[in-house]
């Protein structure tokens, strides 16, 4: 269903480009270790409740110590998994340095409150600050946040937009002049997006449940690739929900998306009750 008209060669444009900038690697784990080691042998690192446990271990490897920041439940949040920030704040308070936060936009969703946040600890040099952007790339206007993180991450890996394999970093910190080669990539995360948004339309439009699927979408105005969306389950008719787990195309949001020690949170949780994703392909593991 989806077309592969958007083709991305990444070692070829990075090996002509400078690498301190943007550079081309196995994968994101890597990158993070790697950005974590340069900054300290030692310290702790905060992470969202639901990052997947290939993060997890990529602090342990650094022998950095991970933690883990909540999400607000879905009555207060404006998209799906919206992380707690002032929670973050508090649990980044009571650590001694060195200190990092790895902020991530869950599911293909562009959390609204991300960039103020970068804002307002851009001149705190003590906290050290990562953007895995690995579901939610394929946003037109990302070059302000790119800009206030010590490093972006991009994976092409799995069920993403485009799947060369590894993973692309960028190191935009406090620059005024973005480089042409690195806009030309993002323009081509964007084409990749809108092909597939596209895609998803036309796929959805032959089954004559475009409109349905509109009704029942939550958080639309931040979704920014068609990597996931994200459905109101319970206004979703039995008839429609048998025929997208049919297809393989929902998912439900993973109990235990990682193996660490602890639970998620209650509003964690609260969100797995309430909504379904919603898949830009179908997914054979998921049809029923």
């Amino acid at each position: 269903m989806i077309s592969h008209g958007n083709r991305f060669s990444p070692q070829e444009t990075v090996s002509q480009q400078d690498i301190n900038i943007m550079n081309y690697g196995c994968s994101v784990r890597d990158f993070f270790r790697e950005d974590l080691q340069s900054v300290s042998t030692h310290g702790y690192c905060l992470l969202p409740e639901w990052i997947c446990q290939s993060m997890v271990e990529s602090v342990y490897a650094a022998n950095w110590q991970p933690l883990f920041y909540p999400v607000l439940p879905p009555e207060q949040a404006d998209m799906i998994l919206q992380a707690d920030i002032q929670t973050m704040m508090a649990m980044l308070s009571h650590r001694p340095q060195p200190r990092a936060i790895l902020f991530a936009h869950p599911l293909g969703y562009i959390d609204p409150g991300c960039l103020e946040f970068l804002r307002e600890i851009q001149h705190n040099h003590n906290i050290h600050v990562f953007l895995d952007f690995s579901q939610g790339y394929g946003k037109k206007d990302c070059l302000q946040e790119l800009r206030h993180v010590h490093a972006a991450y991009y994976s092409f890996n799995g069920n993403k937009l485009i799947h060369t394999g590894g993973a692309l970093r960028f190191r935009l910190t406090n620059r005024e002049h973005i480089p042409s080669f690195v806009r030309n990539t993002l323009a081509v995360f964007y084409a990749a997006a809108e092909e597939k948004f596209t895609a998803l339309k036309e796929h959805l439009q032959s089954h004559f449940i475009e409109d349905d699927i509109h009704d029942i979408s939550l958080y639309t105005s931040y979704q920014s690739s068609p990597y996931r969306t994200v459905l109101n389950w319970a206004l979703c008719s039995p008839s429609m929900q048998a025929l997208l787990k049919r297809q393989g195309l929902v998912q439900p949001l993973l109990a235990e998306p990682r193996q660490e020690k602890g639970y998620c949170s209650l509003n964690y949780h609260q969100w797995r009750k309430e909504v379904m994703l919603m898949f830009s392909s179908p997914r054979v593991e998921w049809s029923q």
